[in-house]
């Protein structure tokens, strides 16, 4: 996906900038001082300003440019991270939708549906998304997972058509879900991925896909299946032993597809595999009325139970 080179070219790109600023100034005070008097640098002497000038711009910026050992700012938080309560919203609102589009064409481009198709598809079932958001609803990452009717589900497995071709008429409605055979994991994606909190939500993500499938379909024995769009995807999809059903060689999405049976077994399996956020996130599907709301204190997530390599296939 290109990010790694981004993520490095930032990194140094303080450091760029630093030297070059340096570069002209050296290079460019003493040339402007001799104009002002009329003078100007003969060949030689030219040559010898630019090499003491690049010289003494890489002296003044050559501690930046080393690599760091320690992060201090990732040491000295003081777990506002971590005090802060997540949510999970769903269904969501428009607004919301807006961010994740933008958020969907980044990290997947042109393989998304479109934002005006898939307002009409969430409209048909506002339960498809659910969205991250902090302390102040400030918009975080999502997930989204499609109901499909049967035929859909099965010319999809068959690689006959892609995510682009969903419609409205393909959606099962929520009080039809009791009845829905194939489960789509469209997406899982989270803003600022680079920064620790970004991992602490990416990580909330993936506990929260794996509470939401089983609340709406842990009873009916679903099939479950997700498109690996990018690299990551895929890691995350082997990782939690999704069987691979294609390659990409041969679907019309180019893109291979992995899958599994939703028994109550199988997703409480892999919940026993990743860290537990029940009190540090709320989550909008199992809020009651009668709920006592959560403690203010600091929180951190309960470890794993079991390693993912232990998954059963």
């Amino acid at each position: 996906m290109g990010k790694t080179r981004l993520l490095n070219f930032a990194r140094y790109k303080d450091s760029l900038l630093t030297f070059l600023a340096t570069f002209v100034a050296l290079l460019g005070i003493p040339s402007a001082l001799l104009q002002m008097v009329g003078t100007h640098f003969s060949i030689r002497s030219t040559s010898l300003l630019v090499i003491l000038s690049f010289s003494a711009a890489v002296l003044v910026t050559k501690r930046p440019w080393r690599k760091r050992n320690v992060p201090v700012e990732g040491l000295l938080f003081d777990n506002d991270d971590l005090r802060d309560r997540r949510r999970l919203r769903c269904p969501a609102d428009l607004k919301i939708l807006e961010e994740v589009a933008q958020l969907a064409r980044q990290c997947y481009g042109k393989s998304t549906i479109s934002l005006s198709s898939y307002v009409e598809i969430w409209k048909e079932n506002p339960n498809i998304l659910v969205a991250l958001t902090g302390a102040k609803g400030e918009f975080l990452g999502y997930f989204d997972v499609i109901p499909l009717k049967c035929s859909f589900g099965e010319f999809f497995l068959a690689g006959r058509v892609s995510e682009k071709d969903i419609t409205k008429e393909d959606v099962v409605k929520p009080t039809e879900i009791a009845e829905c055979k194939y489960i789509y994991i469209s997406g899982l994606a989270v803003a600022n991925w680079e920064t620790y909190q970004g991992q602490t939500n990416a990580n909330i993500l993936v506990w929260g896909l794996l509470k939401y499938l089983g609340h709406f379909y842990g009873r009916q024995n679903s099939f479950a299946f997700a498109v690996a769009v990018t690299k990551d995807g895929e890691k995350l999809l082997r990782s939690f032993h999704l069987e691979l059903l294609s390659e990409g060689s041969c679907r019309r999405d180019k893109c291979s597809i992995y899958g599994l049976t939703l028994t109550r077994s199988a997703i409480r399996e892999r919940l026993a595999c990743v860290l537990d956020f029940s009190l540090l996130c709320t989550i909008d599907w199992s809020i009651k009325n009668d709920e006592k709301p959560l403690s203010s204190s600091p929180k951190r997530p309960a470890l794993p139970q079991k390693r993912r390599r232990t998954l059963s296939a």
